[in-house]
């Protein structure tokens, strides 16, 4: 018998990449992108990178994670973010199907991204197993 703790089943599922591209009313592009207007460019951000698996994103659009830029939030660059995660979400554009965890060297860099500073190895196995 196995005495280590279940976890509970989530009430909602979790989405693999293959429940992507979304399909159905309300989820063409134009719809998915009006959803993302009020979120946080930088979350956005690491979602983008996540379905895409292009670290390239994180140095090109490094300037929403930059404290510097708090006030304006890199309005250019956050709508940017927003109309491609939208052509990743309702059309599939870049969706990398891959729904094994992201190599820690890609998650150490996206966490560097976010807080707009370097992440201790140290620590990256406790935020992957957050």
């Amino acid at each position: 018998m196995n005495d280590s703790p279940q976890r509970p089943s989530p009430v909602y599922p979790r989405p693999t990449p293959a429940d992507l591209p979304f399909r159905g009313p309300g989820f063409d592009a134009a719809a998915v992108r009006a959803r993302l207007a009020e979120a946080d460019p930088r979350t956005l951000l690491m979602v983008l990178v996540h379905l895409t698996r292009d670290p390239a994103y994180l140095e090109r659009f490094a300037v929403v994670c930059d404290p510097a830029h708090a006030e304006t939030g890199a309005e250019p660059e956050a709508d940017e973010i927003r109309d491609l995660l939208a052509g990743v979400l309702a059309n599939g554009d870049g969706l990398v199907c891959d729904a094994g965890p992201l190599p820690t060297e890609l998650f150490t860099r996206m966490a560097s991204a976010y807080v707009h500073e370097p992440v201790d190895d140290e620590v990256v196995p406790l935020l992957v197993e957050q």
